[in-house]
C-alpha cells in the first residue's frame, strides 16, 4: 500500500469512523494522544457473536 493510501486510510479513521465508534459508547478515543481502545462490553459482544455463528453453522450443518 502506497503512504498516500495509508494516509487516506488513517485520517478516514481519525475523523469519520473512530469518532462514530466512540459516539456509539464501542470504543474509548483519544485524539490527543492518538489512542483507540475496544470498552469491555463490545469484546463480549463479539464473543457471543462468535458463539451464536459457531451454533449456528452446527445446526444449520
Amino acid at each position: 500500500m502506497s503512504a498516500e493510501a495509508v494516509k487516506r486510510v488513517y485520517v478516514s479513521l481519525s475523523h469519520t469512523h473512530v469518532p462514530k465508534l466512540a459516539d456509539a459508547d464501542h470504543v474509548r478515543y483519544s485524539q490527543e494522544r492518538d489512542e483507540v481502545a475496544l470498552l469491555d462490553h463490545v469484546a463480549h459482544l463479539e464473543q457471543l457473536r462468535r458463539y451464536l455463528a459457531a451454533e449456528r453453522s452446527t445446526t444449520n450443518g
